[in-house]
């Protein structure tokens, strides 16, 4: 199970393929300013589509969240505040049914898995994902494992612990800065990166400066911790993602800045299926927990 922001995927995970089974995948809309009951009978609503029998979930959660504990941090976040200090490991269990054991993951850590399960054969030993949205998200992967502590790794493994220019990476780096800091640069009333992007790509200098800036400025903010790991793959996922044309340029940009050598001798790519790639993850992670 994958939980977004507004939506829940599901899908039966084939580990040995690196796969999801055919016709497995389901999706559904998620309302996160619902209630306790209305936000988990939706994630539960959608996991029984597969029908009853299948005992091991791996759960793929946005955090601020105890994974261990499976209790949400949720107050004051703006998503899923009905949910803070809820077991939602308990919830799920008794809204699937049956004898159910859940584990849960961070989203990023477990697209980063999951882009590492994917590659097959030709897997490296170390991968980093980054999925860029509403914040950064950063998975840092070794032989299938999240790495989330040490020093080639940022603090819990996560880039919103970052900085850039002393203030947090994602009031640089996300959704929000972007469409914030063109909206005062322009006294424009803009709603969506999508729209952004389209205005930087039809020529507009400001918004091409913006929206590449943070994306650059993230890369170099993440180069350190990617050269000290190691990675031979960074695959990049998340909403930003799609408009690859004009983040990939920033992303070699910023990595070429703080280092050429790292640059040329990474392999940079948008992710294929980001949403497949969370939902292996978290099933591969879980089948680890024991």
């Amino acid at each position: 199970m994958e939980i977004g922001g507004s939506h829940v995927s599901i899908g039966l995970a084939d580990l040995i393929g690196g796969r999801l089974v055919a016709g497995s995948r389901f999706r559904s809309a998620v309302n996160p300013d619902g209630t306790a009951t209305e936000i988990i009978a939706a994630w539960t609503s959608a996991a029984r589509q597969l029908g009853p029998g299948w005992e091991n979930w791996g759960v793929a959660m946005p955090g601020p969240f105890d994974y261990r504990r499976g209790v949400g941090g949720f107050a004051g976040v703006g998503k899923f505040a009905a949910l803070a200090g809820l077991d939602i490991g308990a919830a799920l269990a008794a809204g699937i049914g049956g004898s159910v054991r859940i584990r849960f993951s961070n989203d990023a850590d477990a697209f980063a898995v999951g882009e590492w399960l994917a590659i097959g054969d030709s897997r490296p030993d170390r991968l980093v994902g980054i999925t860029l949205g509403t914040g950064v998200g950063t998975g840092f992967v070794d032989s299938g494992t999240a790495v989330t502590d040490g020093a080639s790794v940022p603090p819990e493994g996560s880039a919103y612990r970052l900085s850039i220019d002393d203030r947090p990476l994602e009031e640089t780096a996300s959704s929000r800065a972007v469409l914030a800091a063109y909206n005062r640069a322009c006294d424009a009333d803009l709603d969506s990166v999508a729209a952004l992007s389209e205005l930087a790509r039809q020529g507009d200098r400001v918004a091409r400066e913006i929206f590449q800036g943070a994306w650059r400025a993230a890369a170099e903010a993440l180069a350190p911790y990617i050269s000290a790991f190691g990675a031979r793959v960074v695959v990049v996922g998340g909403s930003i993602a799609r408009s690859w044309d004009l983040v990939e340029p920033a992303l070699l940009e910023g990595l070429t800045s703080w280092s050429r050598p790292l640059a040329t001798t990474i392999e940079l790519r948008r992710s294929n299926d980001p949403e497949r790639s969370a939902l292996l993850g978290a099933a591969f992670i879980a089948s680890r927990a024991g």
